[in-house]
């Protein structure tokens, strides 16, 4: 039971205004960017969650991989497709905001924080050509500069007093 005190501030959006419009474009915008992430992240957790170290091949070529110790290469496989099941949850989580966004805005910062850590992590394989080669500079940008930027699309919308479209 929620108290007079505890209640979230009503917002009419039944009336569109010109101080309030660019806002709750900005908001369908966001909504729009979250489903793409959200779709891109849960398409590539499953190619690995189903697929393991030697994906399904949904992104490109998967004989990459030559097994010397099939006991070992198992265990790795299976933290692979683990981790990888947790990726396509944080990609369904993005595309559960694009339904609940107001409610699950702290979630969201939570993950793109995480997804920016992730991106820091990368540096610890000690090698800076790789991480800036063709093959990985899209993901280190999209990890490194633009996660803050959405985490912060996220919060300047979903403020209090922000509307929220129905």
């Amino acid at each position: 039971m929620t108290t007079g005190a505890d209640a979230a501030p009503a917002v009419d959006d039944t009336m569109s205004t010109s101080s309030t419009e660019p806002s709750r474009r900005s908001t369908g915008t966001l909504r729009a960017v979250l489903a793409l992430i959200g779709a891109f992240i849960t398409i590539f957790g499953l190619n690995m969650a189903l697929g393991g170290i030697e994906t399904l091949g949904w992104e490109g070529r998967s004989d990459f991989v030559d097994v010397t110790d099939r006991e070992q290469f198992d265990v790795q496989d299976n933290h692979v497709r683990f981790v990888s099941g947790v990726w396509t949850a944080i990609g369904l989580v993005f595309l559960a905001a694009t339904r609940w966004l107001h409610q699950l805005r702290l979630v969201l910062v939570t993950l793109l924080a995480m997804i920016f850590l992730g991106g820091l992590a990368r540096f610890s394989s000690g090698s800076v050509s790789l991480i800036t080669g063709a093959d990985l500079i899209g993901s280190i940008t999209a990890e490194l500069v633009l996660t803050p930027l959405l985490a912060w699309w996220v919060l300047r919308s979903t403020a209090p007093g922000a509307p929220e479209p129905h």
